[in-house]
C-alpha cells in the first residue's frame, strides 16, 4: 500500500518546471541587451601613396648654361626641370635656385624671368626635393653677370699738339677697362710726338665716369714730369663700342687736342692699371 504522502511527492516532481542544463556558460549564450556588437570597427591600415615614378628621375638646367653671358639689372630667363628615368619631362614644380656670389638670390620655379641677380661669375644651382624623398641637385658654372658696358677695350688715341706755334701729331695705342657696374673706368695710351726736332712722349692717363652711355673724364697727359688735367667726352655703346673727344688750351703756348676710338674685345674687367 501506497503512502498519500508518497503519491503527492511523485505529482510534484512529474509536473514541476524542466531545466535542460548544457556544456558552456552563461555568458556564452547570452549578451546584454543595448551591448555594443562587434562590428569590425577597427581601424584599418592606410595605403601609402605610390612615389614610385620619380624613382631613377634626375635634374636639368637648360638655361641658362655654363659660361652664359647676362646681362645685370636686365630681366634674364632661368630654366630647369625634372626628367624622369626615361628622360620625359615630369610636372614638377618645386625647384629651388642659388648662387654661390649672390646668397640673397633664392628664386623658385621651373622658369624664371628675373633681374635681381647680382654682378660677379656665378655658379648657380637647382635643386629638388621629390615626393619619394631622393633630392636632386645640377650646378652650372661661370656664368658672368655684369653691366653691358663693362669689359676691355682696345683701340688708338689720336692727338695734335700746338706747342709755342710749332704743330705735330701722332697717334697710339689705347686700352681702357669699364668696371662691372658699368659707372666707371680707367685707361691709358701713349705716343711721341717730334717737333723742332725734339721727340716728345705724350702719356694720358684715362679717369671716365659713365651714365647711361653718355661719358665724361679726364684724359690727363703726362708731359715732362706735369700732369696736365685735360677734360674728355664721349659716347659708349652696350655693343661695346668707345668714342671720346679731349681738349685742351693754354694760350699761345699749348694746345691738344685729341679723339679716342676703342672697341670692347673681352668683358674682362680684372686688367690692372
Amino acid at each position: 500500500m501506497i503512502r498519500t504522502s508518497t503519491l503527492l511527492s511523485i505529482f510534484a516532481v512529474g509536473c514541476g518546471p524542466q531545466y535542460l542544463v548544457t556544456e558552456g556558460t552563461f555568458d556564452d549564450e547570452v549578451t546584454d541587451e543595448g551591448a555594443a556588437e562587434d562590428t569590425g570597427s577597427a581601424e584599418k591600415p592606410v595605403e601609402e601613396e605610390d612615389f614610385s615614378e620619380y624613382d631613377g628621375a634626375s635634374l636639368v638646367i637648360v638655361q641658362p648654361a655654363s659660361g652664359d653671358y647676362l646681362p645685370w639689372e636686365e630681366v634674364n630667363a632661368y630654366e630647369a626641370y625634372v626628367m624622369d628615368a626615361d628622360g620625359n619631362e615630369m610636372d614638377f614644380e618645386g625647384i629651388s635656385w642659388s648662387s654661390n656670389v649672390d646668397e640673397d638670390w633664392l628664386p623658385t620655379g621651373t622658369w624664371i624671368e628675373d633681374d635681381s641677380l647680382g654682378v660677379g661669375t656665378h655658379a648657380l644651382t637647382a635643386t629638388a626635393e621629390l615626393p619619394n624623398g631622393d633630392r636632386l641637385a645640377y650646378t652650372i658654372g661661370g656664368v658672368l653677370v655684369q653691366s653691358a658696358y663693362a669689359g676691355t677695350y682696345t683701340g688708338t688715341t689720336v692727338v695734335e699738339v700746338t706747342i709755342s706755334g710749332y704743330s705735330a701729331a701722332c697717334s697710339g695705342a689705347l686700352t681702357a677697362v669699364i668696371d662691372q657696374e658699368g659707372d666707371v673706368g680707367y685707361g691709358d695710351s701713349n705716343c711721341y710726338v717730334s717737333l723742332q726736332g725734339f721727340e716728345i712722349d705724350l702719356d694720358f692717363n684715362y679717369d671716365l665716369e659713365n651714365e647711361a652711355g653718355f661719358v665724361v673724364g679726364d684724359a690727363a697727359l703726362d708731359i715732362y714730369g706735369y700732369e696736365v688735367p685735360v677734360d674728355l667726352e664721349g659716347e659708349l655703346s652696350t655693343e661695346g663700342e668707345l668714342y671720346g673727344t679731349f681738349a685742351y688750351d693754354l694760350g699761345d703756348y699749348l694746345a691738344i687736342a685729341g679723339e679716342v676710338e676703342a672697341t670692347r674685345i673681352s668683358r674682362d674687367t680684372e686688367i690692372e692699371q
